[in-house]
């Protein structure tokens, strides 16, 4: 296929070769921003469909005769063939046929990126949407958890995640709501997934720590809330769950060796810190 300097010689090329009138032609797109183009541009320019863009630009716009002569003599550099077309006092069947193609694939193509552009658009107004369709379930889940309607809240919680499964804030309030209806299982299946997304996220540990407490799993919940208060040391509610566990463990006479616990927990307290570092 032969190449032209842009969509709006084409078009007049064509009218001339076929006797049309060039408004008979469809309209074209040309791709470029009339503001970017001057000398050092069209200079530095290796596209041959850029320069055509610009040249359709600049024959829209009609003010730049010489930036216009310009293109052209770049295009001629580019594309030979280019050149050899423009010098051309008469024209063939065979070239008018091979003209009126290169009119017809180079608005095929522009319609193509256009497709594709809209695609893209689309995709991305459809995702912002459903990530505030999924915010504003989970923050009625929220109210639901205010106004101590837990079951309800786990429901709000499941749409959430089923319209954006990547937000840890929503699995950390249903292990909440799991915790409050004592389904301490659920409740700790929650914290971990929160964990897999925001290994630092705090509330999480104390969550899954509670649950663990309630099942008599006191080693674990007691590595979960050192790991909690190395994040923040004066946490209340942290130091007060110890103090439930304590109380927990002295009643049924238990023991959990802490110099283990203290060096899980900071082992884990690394990891966190490490994955926190990579994602930033």
């Amino acid at each position: 296929i032969l190449v032209y300097a842009n969509v709006s010689q084409l078009n007049n090329r064509i009218a001339l070769l076929l006797n049309m009138d060039s408004r008979d032609l469809p309209p074209n797109r040309y791709g470029v921003d009339l503001n970017e183009i001057d000398y050092n541009w069209v200079q530095k320019c290796t596209s041959i469909k850029k320069l055509r863009g610009a040249m359709r630009a600049l024959k829209e716009d009609g003010f730049y005769p010489d930036l216009m002569k310009a293109c052209e003599t770049k295009l001629g550099e580019l594309d030979p063939e280019f050149k050899r077309r423009q010098n051309l006092p008469h024209a063939t069947q065979e070239e008018k046929a091979a003209a009126a193609a290169d009119i017809e694939s180079f608005l095929s193509e522009m319609s193509k990126e256009e497709s594709q552009s809209k695609k893209v658009d689309d995709e991305e107004t459809k995702t912002m949407l459903r990530l505030k369709e999924a915010k504003e379930e989970r923050l009625k889940g929220n109210e639901c958890m205010n106004s101590q309607d837990y079951k309800e809240a786990i429901r709000y919680y499941e749409r959430s995640l089923k319209l954006d499964s990547s937000e840890a804030a929503s699995y950390c309030n249903r292990a909440l709501a799991y915790l409050k209806v004592k389904d301490y299982k659920n409740c700790i299946t929650d914290a971990n997934t929160a964990l897999s997304i925001s290994p630092e996220y705090l509330k999480a540990y104390h969550r899954r720590a509670e649950a663990e407490l309630e099942l008599g799993q006191f080693e674990k919940s007691y590595i979960d809330l050192k790991v909690a208060l190395k994040f923040v040391p004066d946490n209340k509610a942290v130091l007060d769950t110890i103090e439930k566990l304590e109380k927990k463990m002295k009643k049924d006479r238990a023991t959990v060796e802490m110099s283990k616990v203290d060096q899980e927990a900071d082992i884990i307290f690394a990891k966190a810190n490490e994955a926190k570092e990579n994602h930033d």
